[in-house]
């Protein structure tokens, strides 16, 4: 029997999950990277696993055969820093995230202390081209975006 993948959708609406966030200031800043990320992606927000929201799908499959889908992008507005789900393969966003303003980068997520610390428009400019590259390596990989 295949093992069922940790993270699904959820028929959750994206602004009950934010009014379900612990605090206000997760609420905020939720409810300003909503616009940003629906608008960089063309998509509608999709609350994923409970703990974020996601932007648009793709289905993947790895040589050792272990496959499932995932958000193309999203975030997570948390305690104590916002995490921004990317395509940061190959240092791909380098360039943008030279521009983005204080952030930490770690493996497929950009982690954010405040959304004053950064520049939203950046960000927007950033998400699109993850979406764009992602997409490139979806294609390339024979997976389906």
């Amino acid at each position: 029997m295949a093992k069922q993948q940790k993270t699904q959708p959820l028929e959750m609406s994206a602004e009950d999950y934010i009014a379900s966030l612990e605090t206000e200031a997760q609420r905020e800043t939720a409810r300003a990277l909503l616009p940003v990320f629906e608008r960089a992606t063309g998509k509608r927000a999709v609350v994923w696993g409970g703990s974020g929201l996601g932007f648009g799908r793709y289905s993947y499959r790895y040589a050792s055969g272990h496959s499932g889908f995932a958000a193309k992008t999203g975030f997570a507005a948390r305690k104590g820093r916002t995490s921004l789900y990317l395509f940061l393969q190959g240092g791909a966003l380098d360039s943008f995230l030279a521009r983005l303003g204080r952030h930490r980068a770690a493996v497929g997520c950009v982690y954010v202390n405040r959304l004053s610390d950064i520049d939203l428009e950046v960000l927007e400019e950033t998400v699109r081209e993850s979406v764009r590259l992602l997409d490139a390596y979806a294609r390339e990989q024979g997976w389906e975006h």
